[in-house]
């Protein structure tokens, strides 16, 4: 039986308070599921301010960061902020984590670069402290990279279990992933390249192609423990193009991300041609992968109303 499908939308600049707020109102009241929030520098708000600040105007809307720049937080200040934001949000925080991709918030932060294996080490650290932190007692946690002695008392999550998404496409991230999240993003290779949401890369190592979407579904299936229950898969929509057909519109984004139109018509990371096209990819998907939960950036959001519209009648 196919998971219900849902659709969260990724928040984009900051424009203001009152823009802000109206934008969660309006996504909430059209539909979407869930509301993310990056974790980086520049004209982005700071992620816990803006998940309790939306979660003030909205009921339904799961909200989160997609994702944690772990390279810049402490695990036991990130647990504490987590479960103050789930507290205030009467429960609908779901926790996205990430290894820090993005180098240009480590060189603002002015943290030396780590290694991916070392940055994704310290991120599986991080996972247990923040799910001993979850739980009631007193802990202690003497790691490679972090040591902590936790008391009893402290506030706890206002969900039973407050859920772990962890998304990747190299093999290490999707590794820990499988291991560790109730939630996975099959994501593209970030690493790989000096990547941007809507630009892309020329770099053929960042796996966009549908294969590579098969060769990490198969390390998650390979790798997930079997005493833990089947994770949502998730997937970040790395582009949404309108078009007379999918393939007209698949010609004007392909030499963005190195691949042929017929390629990006194939690769389940993108959505291109009518509304009706897109919500049959998004079936088609489902159905071939087990992917339920789909994501979108804020400036495709009008048009991905209309597809959940045609998918929910």
């Amino acid at each position: 039986m196919s998971e219900p499908l849902r659709f969260g939308c990724q928040f984009q600049a900051f424009r203001g308070r009152e823009d802000f707020l109206d934008t969660a109102r309006r996504l909430e009241a059209v539909g979407f599921d869930v509301l993310t929030f990056p974790d980086h520098f520049g004209g982005w708000a700071g992620m816990w301010p803006a998940i309790v600040a939306a979660a003030s105007v909205t009921t339904t809307l799961r909200l989160g960061p997609m994702t944690v720049n772990n390279e810049l937080w402490n695990p036991i200040v990130l647990a504490r902020d987590a479960v103050s934001a789930d507290v205030l949000s009467d429960g609908r925080l779901e926790l996205g984590l990430g290894a820090g991709w993005r180098q240009a918030d480590s060189t603002i932060a002015g943290i030396a670069p780590r290694a991916p294996g070392e940055r994704i080490e310290r991120l599986a650290e991080s996972v247990e402290i923040l799910r001993s932190y979850f739980s009631p007692g007193a802990f202690e946690y003497d790691g490679m990279f972090h040591r902590a002695s936790v008391p009893a008392q402290r506030i706890l999550p206002a969900q039973p279990h407050l859920p772990i998404f962890i998304g990747g496409g190299g093999r290490r991230i999707v590794r820990l992933a499988a291991a560790a999240a109730d939630i996975i993003g099959v994501h593209i290779n970030l690493g790989s390249s000096q990547f941007a949401i809507g630009r892309g890369s020329t770099d053929v190592a960042q796996g966009v192609e549908l294969d590579a979407m098969e060769r990490r579904l198969a390390w998650i299936a390979r790798d997930r423990p079997a005493n833990l229950a089947r994770p949502e898969l998730h997937l970040f929509v790395l582009e949404v193009r309108r078009g007379p057909s999918s393939l007209e519109a698949a010609a004007t984004i392909a030499p963005n991300f190195g691949i042929t139109s017929e390629d990006v018509v194939a690769s389940p990371w993108f959505l291109t041609g009518p509304v009706e096209a897109m919500a049959e990819k998004i079936v088609a998907v489902q159905a071939r992968y087990g992917i339920s939960y789909f994501t979108a950036v804020e400036e495709h959001a009008d048009t991905m109303v209309e597809v959940m519209k045609l998918l929910r009648r």
